[in-house]
């Protein structure tokens, strides 16, 4: 009996026990996500449910804060009262806030029975599972929503309106989330969602099939139950189609490379690829009729090798398809693109694909330039002007991404939506950032971070940001870039008939004043809020930073003050080069090592490492050449002359209208002369005396303990070079490097190098 008695009190010690964990456990607040993905129409209400739990008896109040993308804050009290044991359903109403960006935080503070405060705070809670990499997890995600304007059009209609933007498609595979199980990556939700928004383009595999899992959508579904136009990338063969001969085994083949798969990085065997490749392109709807070739490949397959594989895709694809628009990407790193299009791989092309990143430097200073050079060097090619579809683009926002490549979500938006805007500007056929959502998985990892919508299936800012800035300029005509000072972007839009200004800085405030000409302007920020705002006699002083604004309704008189789309770029407007130079006309010129003839021209001293003593460059030019001569201050060294006839086209690194020319000492009076490679000409080219066909001419004498050159570089050898006359205007570097030190007249980068002006 004592036994039984012991038994009994232990028993109802543990019932006690629980009861009062379960009574004191902490609460937690749970918001339900609108099935929307937390997307609400602009002007109607917007309320979230939420749950809380752990509550002991009594009352309070919840208090619930909304913060919207540029810090502004709006609270709301909602009484509370609770039972023990029970759960409390909140009923959080936010009225009807204004089109935007909002995260959504919400606190509660209770008084139970004998007066005790009991707080609690809403956390979206994820749970993880930490894998055997030991990978660093977030703990938690912000809760936030977006109120739009949505658009209701098929996939035809936002063809035929000139709709350019969109979102890359993102899926996963078997298992699912299962590093998320507190969610499930539903892609058709997401899908749905962003063609309310208008985003109607997107890019996805060709052939995707069914799958269970809800984060993978089959192609077939995506073009034909959703108002998506599709840029269907074709990757990937059977096994029957590979090419043992080629390649040998395919166990062969995953010995050799372990990280790569010989479905994406070889090239098929001809005959059964092109049928199988047939068969898969027939099922597909014929509205559907735009084809990407594999996705980055210079890492997968040689330029040879890419050139014979797209030129068997197009071989199809226009046998099946007359109609269709098939393009691949040439590449852009070294050689590789000029290797590509040497070999024919985009002979009978109609896109040329482009992914231009820009991590590092910021798009202002990569972007245009890039796709102009892009397209100039496939019109010299092919002999004809592609359009230019971009299937990725954006960037990442990894807590602690190792790469260093991320930013901060605002910084995300505001990237996001002023490189579309220039690609735009550049007639650019289809804006497709990279991309729907992403895994979110390794914060330190940026490719689990370039999401526009979190995992969760809550938006982030970027995605108002692109879809806001789709909203304003979409279908639109680009009239041309206003010029209002250095720094500031301006760039004018038309579309029916009403002008759009989209103004913004390079990250750096600004109080700019602008001549808009009207009385009156509907100013829209880059989340779509919108306000009215009188000017005084037509002008208006607007706040600039790194975030757009947008000036709906300037008068269109602003259109006779642009520079517009044809012709070059303001090479000043987002770069401060160093202070220019001038060069004189030259009347007679040896190129013989000796200097006699140069008499007094002023010459140019190279700054830099004191130790390397004082290297000079003199520079005059006439009709049919550019000279240089050059002093070098040691028997050794390598002295550098940069020269572009295209300012606005260059960039951080030498490109297509940049040439770098290197001479150095090669034995007594002998000399080496170099072309510089170019991220489209690849390696150096040594020069052959008296055999360049470009008529390169140079020769160099010994002078103290140093030497002297001189170099003649004919005007036809600077690409895009009209008539020399007095008053051009090109750019140019000098430099001097021995041991890895260097003296020059600027900065490395040619985007920064200084003008060189021609003077009688």
């Amino acid at each position: 009996m004592l036994i039984n008695m012991r038994s009994f009190l232990f028993a109802f010690a543990i019932a006690c026990s629980t009861l009062t964990a379960k009574v004191s456990a902490e609460p937690k607040i749970t918001l339900q996500r609108n099935k929307a993905c937390n997307l609400f129409p602009a002007g109607s209400p917007v309320v979230f449910d939420a749950v809380v739990t752990g509550l002991p008896t009594g009352t309070g109040e919840a208090i619930a804060t909304t913060t919207d993308f540029f810090g502004q804050t709006k609270s709301i009290v909602i009484p509370v009262s609770s039972n023990a044991g029970e759960a409390t359903n909140l009923k959080i109403d936010l009225g009807t806030p204004e089109p935007g960006y909002y995260d959504l935080k919400v606190s509660l503070t209770l008084h139970d029975a004998a007066g005790k405060e009991v707080k609690a705070d809403a956390t979206t809670y994820v749970n993880r599972i930490k894998n055997p990499g030991n990978v660093k997890v977030v703990g938690t995600d912000p809760f936030s929503f977006g109120v739009v304007h949505l658009v209701d059009r098929t996939a035809a209609d936002a063809l035929q309106s000139g709709s350019r933007f969109g979102l890359k498609m993102f899926s996963i595979g078997s298992p699912g989330v299962w590093w998320r199980k507190d969610i499930t990556y539903n892609v058709p939700t997401f899908v749905d969602a962003t063609a309310k928004l208008g985003l109607q383009w997107t890019r996805y595999q060709f052939n995707q099939g069914t799958s269970a899992e809800p984060g993978v959508m089959a192609t077939i579904d995506l073009v034909t139950k959703y108002p998506m136009n599709v840029v269907l990338k074709i990757e990937g063969f059977p096994e029957a189609c590979y090419d043992v001969d080629r390649y040998g085994t395919v166990d062969a083949w995953k010995a050799k490379h372990k990280n790569k798969s010989w479905a994406r990085c070889s090239v098929p065997k001809k005959e059964p690829y092109q049928a199988w490749l047939k068969g898969e392109i027939a099922k597909i709807p014929v509205e559907q009729n735009i084809f990407e070739i594999g996705n980055e490949v210079w890492d997968e397959m040689s330029a040879e090798e890419f050139a014979e594989w797209a030129q068997m895709v197009r071989e199809v694809v226009k046998e099946v398809r007359p109609n269709a628009k098939i393009g691949a990407d040439p590449g852009g790193r070294g050689a590789f693109a000029s290797t590509f299009l040497e070999h024919d791989g985009m002979k009978g092309m109609d896109i040329i694909y482009c992914h231009p990143y820009c991590f590092t430097p910021l798009p202002e200073h990569r972007v245009r330039p890039l796709l102009r050079n892009l397209r100039d060097m496939v019109r010299e090619r092919t002999g004809k002007s592609l359009d230019i579809y971009v299937t990725e683009y954006g960037w990442p926002t990894a807590p602690e991404d190792s790469r260093k490549h991320s930013v901060s979500e605002a910084l995300q938006a505001e990237r996001t939506a002023r490189q579309s805007i220039m690609m735009y500007a550049e007639d650019v056929k289809a804006l497709i950032p990279h991309w729907l959502a992403d895994r979110e998985y390794d914060i330190t990892d940026r490719e689990n971070w370039f999401g526009f919508f979190r995992l969760s299936g809550q938006p982030k800012p970027v995605l108002i940001a692109h879809a806001n800035c789709a909203r304003m300029i979409d279908g639109s005509r680009f009239v041309g870039d206003l010029w209002l000072g250095p720094g500031i972007g301006a760039m004018l839009f038309e579309r029916g008939g009403t002008h759009t200004l989209a103004l913004w800085t390079l990250e750096t405030p600004k109080d700019v004043a602008i001549d808009v000409a009207v009385p009156e302007v509907t100013v829209v920020d880059l989340m779509g809020g919108e306000k009215k705002i009188k000017t005084a006699d037509g002008k208006l002083t607007c706040k600039l930073d790194g975030s757009v604004i947008y000036l709906v309704g300037v008068n269109p008189s602003l259109a006779a003050r642009v520079i517009p789309p044809d012709r070059e770029l303001n090479s000043d407007l987002w770069t401060e080069r160093t202070p220019s130079f001038s060069m004189h006309h030259a009347e007679s010129m040896q190129i013989d090592g000796k200097l006699d003839e140069w008499g007094q021209d002023a010459p140019v001293d190279l700054a830099g490492a004191a130790e390397l003593g004082k290297a000079q460059g003199i520079l005059r030019w006439d009709d049919r050449f550019i000279y240089v001569a050059m002093k070098a201050p040691s028997a050794s060294g390598v002295f550098k002359v940069g020269l572009s006839a295209m300012p606005s086209r260059q960039q951080d690194t030498p490109s297509r209208y940049d040439r770098v020319l290197s001479i150095q000492p090669d034995g007594a009076n002998s000399s080496k002369l170099t072309i510089e490679g170019s991220t489209n000409t690849g390696k150096p080219v040594e020069v052959k005396k008296d055999s360049d066909p470009s008529g390169l001419k140079w020769a160099v004498q010994p002078a103290g303990d140093g030497w002297v050159g001189e170099l003649a570089i004919p005007v036809s050898f600077l690409k895009g070079f009209t008539e020399p006359k007095v008053g051009s205007r090109i750019t140019c570097r000098l430099s001097y490097l021995k041991d890895k030190k260097s003296l020059s007249n600027s900065d490395e980068m040619p985007r920064k190098w200084p003008y060189l002006v021609f003077e009688k």
